[in-house]
């Protein structure tokens, strides 16, 4: 039964590493190493897949939107903001109660 999840996790992460989500392939491999803790394959994966991803991910990975997905992830990796990326921006800047929220910050 655990094999046959470990092979969904590593159809869905090829899958997105052809979609060049590359955060979205990690967290499978890290699925896939909850399962399995010495699974050398999705180790080596995860050190595969960081090293060809921009130093500024690594940075952010502290600031994430839609589910966790780094924002600088989405940034670097599309050439600019996603979809999802542009819209929350719109939204926020379109909405005054949230820019509200945004003076107290600036006071020092």
């Amino acid at each position: 039964m655990l094999d046959r999840i470990v092979g969904i996790y590593e159809s869905e992460a090829r899958d997105a590493l052809a979609e060049k989500n590359y955060w979205g392939a990690i967290r499978l491999y890290q699925s896939i190493l909850q399962i399995r803790p010495h699974n050398v394959f999705a180790m080596n994966e995860i050190e595969r897949i960081r090293a060809i991803l921009p130093a500024t991910v690594h940075t952010a990975e502290g600031v994430t939107v839609d589910g966790g997905v780094s924002a600088a992830f989405w940034q670097t990796a599309s050439g600019g903001p996603t979809g999802n990326l542009s819209s929350g921006d719109q939204t926020q800047s379109s909405q005054p109660e949230l820019s509200s929220t945004a003076a107290p910050a600036e006071v020092p």
